[in-house]
């Protein structure tokens, strides 16, 4: 039989992503070769039952966005979402979330977002200039990105010169565009990270289908 373990080393050194379905897998954003760290994981029913009834119906809200310390982030969700059935699982979720993202990076305040959206934020592929976010994708289409030996950074921003991902040659072929699934929580380093700076991680908003909707949070450093 070939020895695989040699095959699974060398993809681990050429990747700048990790993936793990132990939460324990975000604390490899600390490593200096790793700018993406995504947990693997699947939604419980009551969260899916309540995104599903946000993302079918006509949108209630657009953008829920603050700046809160993680005890009062429940709270406030609680009075900003619409009550329907699954709605305390989603709460849940996303209070656990918070509370990670609070102790990994050592915390008070945390820059928090849950957006419904039609169409595509940020449709362009592109780096951000802050020190780390996380990103998941309750429902809809999730984030893509980019490994780094797979980008041509000077094709990002200005030197893509107006053309689209597809015509700017920031990426040779659209198999190298990888792609979250819906609950997956990932760590996106930026560039204001400190010393990595020119090799932020290279993601977008996906395509959105017509007639298509997206749940999804991120957090920031408050």
């Amino acid at each position: 039989m070939p020895d695989n373990s040699a095959l699974k080393l060398l993809t681990i050194e050429d990747s700048s992503s990790v993936a793990d379905t132990d939460p324990g897998v975000f604390s490899s954003i600390y490593n200096a070769d790793i700018n993406m760290a995504i947990w693997q994981r699947s939604l419980d029913l009551p969260t899916q039952v309540y995104v599903a009834s946000l993302i079918k119906s006509p949108p209630v809200f657009q953008t829920l966005q603050a700046v809160m310390q993680v005890g009062e982030i429940a709270p406030w969700l609680s009075a900003h979402l619409p009550n329907r059935r699954g709605k305390p699982a989603l709460i849940a979720d996303i209070s656990r979330l918070c509370e990670m993202f609070s102790v990994l990076f050592d915390l008070q305040r945390i820059g928090l977002r849950v957006a419904l959206l039609s169409q595509a934020m940020c449709p362009r592929f592109h780096v951000d200039h802050i020190p780390c976010r996380m990103v998941t994708t309750y429902g809809g289409p999730a984030t893509e990105w980019l490994e780094n030996n797979r980008v041509d950074r000077t094709r990002l921003g200005k030197g893509r010169k107006g053309k689209p991902d597809d015509q700017s040659d920031v990426f040779h072929s659209p198999r190298h565009i990888r792609q979250l699934t819906v609950g997956d929580a990932a760590l996106l380093k930026g560039e204001s990270w400190h010393g990595n700076e020119g090799r932020g991680a290279v993601h977008r908003s996906p395509p959105m289908p017509s007639g298509a909707a997206r749940l999804m949070l991120s957090l920031d450093f408050g």
